[in-house]
């Protein structure tokens, strides 16, 4: 009896761990609004460690850094955000779109979950 419940409760504490390891993040409902050289890009997130990044990349360049959301709690709810930024003239000006590319982070600091979300931009 005492070996079945050591085995147990080892089989417990690798679960743990395996989930400790992985940072579960998803997205949906994603929407983006451009005026000019603004966007708007609002959303839902559910994320166990309670923030994602993103960054803003064009074709092979990233355009902006590493930015960190914050959200208001641990779990697999989900919460609304909402990211505001500008774009330089270059980048309105150039023939590829940008991409914004939301994503959450494991203990080894690896990107997890990347989600790609093209930003259409009005040329005036």
């Amino acid at each position: 009896m005492l070996i079945i419940i050591v085995f147990l409760l080892a089989a417990c504490g690798n679960e743990n761990q395996a989930a400790e390891n992985n940072n579960s993040i998803v997205f949906q409902n994603i929407d983006v609004v451009s005026d000019a050289n603004e966007f708007v890009l609002t959303g839902e997130v559910a994320a166990t460690e309670g923030e994602f990044f993103y960054v803003i990349e064009q074709g092979d360049e990233q355009i902006s850094e590493e930015k960190r959301i914050s959200i208001a709690q641990k779990s697999c709810d989900w919460v609304e955000f909402e990211i505001k930024e500008k774009l330089s003239e270059a980048v309105i000006e150039s023939n590829n779109p940008p991409i914004m590319m939301l994503y959450g982070k494991n203990m080894d600091d690896e990107i997890v979950n990347p989600n790609y979300i093209p930003v259409d931009i009005k040329k005036e």
